[in-house]
């Protein structure tokens, strides 16, 4: 079987001025010196001379069947007004909030599905399938905050959860209610929600224990407790250290579940245990020396940091006098080992 090309203005039983048989292919049923007979596609059949083997342009440099967008007809991609392609990639940079997963759709890349009558505001689809019609698009992605980070690079981890420290993470999404928050994946897989501090382009050096050396006047405050030494003061110059949460007791025979600002004790929690927040962005908790123990003041912060890590942890601390404060909060009813929340 031999297909041509139709190349004359013939229009079969179409109007004159109708659709022509131009550059449509036809099988070749008979042929006689230069004039065959040809078979279109819908059945009609011609004699012509007027025949190619090379399919012929149409006006304008197109060829048929060739897909191309609607702008007045061009081979190339056309630029809409706002100066996005169809189907081309943006960037969202507006405030919007998938309220499945909580974190913001900022930073996100999008496809442009369509564009709007007489408006800059375009319609775009992100990757989840959910579509937006918005003004707040670019076709860079955007940084975050202040820092040259945007969504999607890959950095290493700093922050306090020891197994995955200077490992690379992925910035998968921001999350718009903690402040500076995101989320990362690992390479593993493992997803966690953190902050932009907790980041960083260089591989982060990892110390012996996270935490710095004891020091010497701590070491014989301890002794001291040891031996009965009840009272002690620490100079200024070493205003804080660290200490196990075990060594630590509770003043307070109770407290209630939310700080003094109002905020439930839970999300300080939440914030400590899914790495939004370190230990080290918390004020550090005072304690006093007293009856060969270590009492915190500050027994709301404690009880959080008990509900999070495992006794062992060493955690800041600043040490305080046996002053009014302290006599005032000492109430407990069992040596500090236990506190209960009203």
């Amino acid at each position: 079987m031999v297909y041509v090309f139709y190349v004359g203005t013939w229009t079969g039983e179409r109007p004159k001025n109708g659709l022509q048989y131009f550059a449509q292919s036809g099988l070749v049923i008979r042929r006689t010196g230069n004039t065959v007979l040809m078979r279109f596609s819908d059945g009609e059949e011609k004699w012509t001379k007027n025949w190619s083997q090379v399919e012929p342009p149409l006006p304008g440099g197109f060829r048929q069947s060739r897909k191309i967008r609607h702008a007045n007809l061009s081979s190339t991609e056309p630029t809409h007004h706002t100066g996005h392609q169809l189907e081309g990639e943006v960037f969202y940079t507006g405030t919007v909030v998938n309220k499945w997963s909580g974190a913001s759709y900022f930073g996100q890349p999008a496809k442009v599905e369509s564009f709007m009558k007489d408006s800059a505001a375009i319609r775009i689809r992100f990757s989840d399938d959910s579509l937006r019609t918005t003004c707040n698009v670019s076709r860079r992605p955007p940084k975050l905050w202040e820092s040259n980070f945007r969504i999607g690079d890959e950095l290493y981890y700093s922050g306090s959860w020891h197994e995955y420290f200077g490992k690379r993470a992925k910035i998968t999404a921001l999350l718009p209610e903690t402040p500076r928050g995101v989320r990362i994946e690992f390479r593993d897989g493992t997803a966690r929600n953190t902050t932009i501090q907790r980041l960083q382009e260089a591989k982060p050096l990892r110390t012996e224990t996270f935490q710095p050396p004891e020091r010497v006047k701590l070491k014989q405050l301890v002794n001291g407790l040891a031996m009965g030494m009840a009272q002690m003061r620490i100079s200024a110059d070493d205003f804080m250290h660290r200490i196990a949460l075990r060594d630590i007791f509770y003043t307070q025979d109770s407290i209630k579940r939310f700080f003094q600002d109002g905020r439930p004790l839970e999300k300080m929690e939440a914030e400590l245990r899914y790495g939004v927040k370190d230990v080290t962005d918390i004020p550090c908790i005072t304690v006093v020396p007293h009856m060969g123990r270590m009492f915190s003041v500050d027994n709301r912060r404690l009880w959080v940091f008990k509900k999070v890590f495992p006794a062992s942890q060493k955690v800041p601390v600043q040490i305080g006098d046996q002053d009014t404060r302290f006599w005032n909060k000492l109430t407990t009813q069992n040596h500090g080992a236990e506190i209960r929340i009203r």
